[in-house]
């Protein structure tokens, strides 16, 4: 074990997550959200939603559950440098850089965690945004959805948002490899419709 005040000094970059607010100009119901909150609420889903796969589509997915959960511990660690940008049409300027930016970032904050965590930080991190594994797929999945979902008795926070925009930022091509999701997302989509979300 490392000396005790440097770990503590370490992991605390971490804990900047719990302060780190998404869509900072935005609120749900008044309150703003932290990255660690949405990501916490992911690992909820995640299990719901992994256990609906197997119920609907048994042995059709064989799924690594703790590369799934690892995925979600560590797929937004970076904002604690770099905080969010809002996936609204308002955002899309500043979301045009969010990959660089987050790239550069993610290697600074991977110096800045204990060794070990910082290492396995940077490899997840890069692993995930290749969105090459079936896992990282179905978490980008659960990312879309989870903020969605949130988000599904808040008409406000849409005030910006076209049926072609919600298309063309939410119904991504990682849900093609899971069907019934996509039915979901969908489902989403077609209650916004319904009840006049979209301008």
């Amino acid at each position: 074990m490392q000396d005790i005040k440097q770990f503590a000094e370490q992991i605390h970059n971490s804990y900047k997550l719990k302060f780190t607010y998404r869509y900072s100009d935005r609120t749900f119901n008044g309150e703003k959200d932290s990255t660690a909150a949405h990501s916490w609420n992911m690992m909820i889903m995640a299990d719901y939603f992994l256990n609906y796969l197997e119920e609907v589509s048994p042995w059709k997915y064989k799924l690594d559950k703790l590369k799934i959960y690892e995925y979600i511990m560590y797929h937004d660690l970076v904002e604690a440098e770099v905080w969010d940008i809002d996936r609204a049409p308002s955002g899309n300027e500043m979301r045009k850089t969010k990959d660089e930016l987050e790239a550069e970032w993610a290697i600074l904050l991977s110096q800045k965690l204990p060794n070990f965590l910082g290492k396995k930080f940077l490899t997840t991190f890069h692993d995930y945004e290749k969105r090459e594994s079936l896992e990282s797929k179905f978490v980008k999945t659960i990312d879309v959805l989870e903020w969605h979902l949130q988000c599904f008795f808040d008409k406000h926070m849409y005030e910006q948002w076209t049926q072609d925009f919600f298309n063309k930022v939410s119904v991504r091509k990682e849900f093609d490899d899971f069907i019934e999701l996509k039915e979901v997302i969908l489902s989403v989509e077609n209650h916004y419709a319904q009840n006049w979300f979209f301008k």
